[in-house]
């Protein structure tokens, strides 16, 4: 060691560490300009080509427009015009193309139409119709059991001698294994009476027109006969949207309720011979139009159907009936009625001529049975059935006269206040509320329909009662075919003691159990009718009905049609109601008086043009006709407006 402490090794390892040190700080400064420097760059040769692809495209649109121009001094006067035309068209077609996006999706349905179908161009494959061996002689118990069942055979058609009525399903050996197990797990062990007689009837192949009262059965009386007739013919491949049963209906909750009665007679039809089964669906004005289209295309085989819906389907291309042969009309007397007889006029050209066509309803006419013979085949007639009408048929000289379903306790409450009718419709809603906190209040398991004519006054009577502690549900055509489903149902399931609607549900839809039903504003006979049919269903049932009864002077005949079926349902005919139809007959009560011109208006048959058209009758007192005329418009301020009179058109969505 040297003198002052200083270790030399030390010294040396100090001072090669501080050079390293400054090594890497000049590579560091170094690395960083050079990053720098080429940064620069990048920045230079970047800003050099956009300046390049810019100068590029200016002298490229430079030349283009000289070549454009160079063109169009070598071209002809001709073509100069025509290119100019060309412009002009493709600006006309990309114009009208935004207003097209700009409309409504309905504006361009509305637009298109039905193509009429040249029958004699096309070739159509033969059909089994008869699935039963024909009788050569009338059974001598036939008679008998028809009398028991209340059955009666006013028309036989084209038919010598009509089968007789079965007393259960096993007789009938053509419908499958798969639809009598059905039936067993369903509870359906026996016919019911217009099931009887109409089954073989139909699976005889002819057409017919079956009359019953409300909740007899009918639906069934249409379903099971379609069964045989579709596994008779080519199964219908998946994509296929050409049903071979078509169902129509007035009403999205008809038609729902029909498919739902042919899925408990379905669930087991997969079998060898048709693996994918028999499937049916609803189509239906108000429901989605993708999923109905998507349930279509699996190929159905049946379809229930609403009026409007169908035609647009087919209208659009989307489906088409020319390999529909089994054409059931339920509610006929509805379907048939001026509202619906322009659509069904429609869909009639759009089914096979040889089809079968078969009728149901509760209530039948005169002028329905003529219509309703045009859209059968050519030359044959339908055969006619009845139950539980007059023992002479449905048609005779009392057919006018309607029948309400047995088991029914009709009650008639006469509202008269004729000088204040504001005072007249306050009273009904009084009464109509304090009857109906009564029957709430008596008993927990009574279910209650009331039919109201406003769909306003509908939810007004549903909160009240909700906010009185029960449980009460408006239904109407103003709520989404969604919420109206999703009512009927759990009404139907009980979980609603009590359901305010509208017609939407006057016809046809069982509702199980129900205890009262209430006919706020009374409507025409056939409705009133069908509206009281919502209870006693079934084979045994009973029920309740109430109607508020106010005399209304463009349909004064209403009183002496209800003294009519209280009559013939023996039952008790309230004398005020004796007093009002008596002094209509007498002329002491105010009668709208139509202009001559309206009554002298005849009505052409449709599908009869050649036909007789005398003894044409028209009910000039009923609402929808009155719909019709300038009378309207100029009395909807005075008279019409104060009325709350029953919505024949409420169902007027479904279609």
């Amino acid at each position: 060691m040297l003198a002052g402490g200083h270790n030399p090794v030390q010294m040396a390892q100090d001072a090669a560490t501080s050079q390293m040190q400054m090594q890497m700080a000049q590579q560091q400064m170094l690395a960083q300009q050079m990053m720098s420097q080429q940064y620069q760059m990048t920045q230079q040769q970047q800003q050099t080509q956009l300046a390049n692809q810019w100068i590029q495209q200016q002298n490229s649109a430079q030349q283009a427009q000289q070549w454009l121009q160079d063109m169009q001094r070598n071209i002809p006067q001709s073509q100069e015009s025509a290119a100019a035309k060309w412009q002009d068209e493709r600006k006309n077609r990309w114009t009208q193309q935004e207003r097209r996006q700009e409309q409504p999706t309905a504006t361009a349905f509305e637009e298109q139409e039905v193509q009429k179908i040249d029958w004699s161009a096309k070739a159509r494959g033969a059909f089994q119709r008869c699935f039963l061996s024909p009788s050569t002689s009338e059974s001598p118990t036939a008679e008998n059991l028809r009398q028991q069942l209340g059955i009666c055979i006013e028309d036989k058609g084209d038919l010598h001698v009509i089968p007789g009525p079965i007393s259960s399903f096993d007789e009938l050996n053509c419908l499958p294994s798969y639809v009598l197990q059905d039936l067993q797990w369903n509870g359906i062990t026996n016919p019911l009476p217009i099931q009887c007689q109409a089954l073989p009837l139909v699976l005889s192949g002819v057409d017919v027109i079956g009359i019953a009262q409300t909740g007899s059965g009918k639906t069934l009386s249409y379903l099971l006969p379609a069964i045989p007739h579709i596994v008779a013919q080519p199964e219908i491949q998946r994509g296929s949207v050409s049903p071979i049963a078509l169902i129509v209906a007035p009403t999205r909750e008809l038609a729902v309720q029909i498919v739902e009665e042919a899925h408990k007679v379905l669930k087991k039809s997969q079998t060898k011979e048709r693996p994918r089964g028999v499937w049916a669906t609803a189509v239906y004005g108000g429901g989605k139009k993708g999923q109905q289209l998507k349930d279509l295309e699996y190929g159905c085989e049946i379809v229930a159907a609403t009026p409007g819906r169908l035609i647009d389907f087919v209208s659009q291309k989307n489906m088409t009936l020319e390999r529909v042969t089994y054409l059931v009309l339920d509610e006929a007397d509805r379907m048939l009625e001026e509202g619906f007889a322009g659509d069904m006029e429609t869909i009639s050209g759009q089914v096979r001529p040889e089809r079968q066509v078969l009728f149901f309803s509760a209530t039948w006419s005169h002028a329905v049975q003529k219509l309703a013979a045009g859209l059968c085949n050519p030359g044959s007639a339908p055969v006619r059935i009845s139950v539980g009408q007059d023992k002479e048929g449905s048609l005779t000289e009392n057919s006018h006269i309607r029948h309400a379903r047995d088991g029914i306790i009709q009650t008639v409450q006469v509202v008269d206040i004729p000088d204040d009718y504001e005072k007249q419709v306050a009273e009904k809603r009084r009464l109509l509320e304090d009857y109906l906190s009564g029957i709430l209040w008596n008993a927990a398991d009574h279910k209650i329909l009331v039919f109201v004519s406003q769909k306003q006054y509908a939810d007004e009577l549903a909160d009240k009662l909700w906010k009185d502690g029960f449980k009460a549900v408006a239904m109407h055509g103003g709520k989404s075919q969604e919420s109206r489903l999703n009512t009927l149902d759990r009404f139907r399931k009980g979980e609603f003691r009590l359901l305010v609607a509208t017609d939407v549900i006057g016809r046809g839809i069982d509702i199980p159990q129900v205890s009262h039903v209430i006919v706020f504003d009374m409507g025409s006979i056939d409705d009133y009718v069908h509206r009281i049919g919502r209870t006693a269903r079934g084979k045994d049932g009973h029920g309740k009905a109430m109607v508020y009864f106010e005399y209304y002077h463009k349909e004064p005949q209403i009183a002496g049609e209800l003294c009519q079926i209280l009559e013939a349902s023996g039952q008790v005919v309230p004398d005020d109601l004796r007093r009002i139809a008596r002094e209509v007959e007498e002329g002491k009560r105010p009668v709208f008086q139509y202009k001559q011109k309206w009554k002298s208006w005849d009505r052409k048959d449709r599908w009869n043009d050649n036909k007789d058209n005398d003894n044409k009758e028209r009910s000039w007192g009923s609402r929808e006709y009155y719909h019709q005329t300038r009378e309207h418009s100029r009395d909807q301020r005075t008279d019409w407006a104060k009325r709350t009179r029953h919505d024949r058109h409420d169902s007027s969505s479904d279609r």
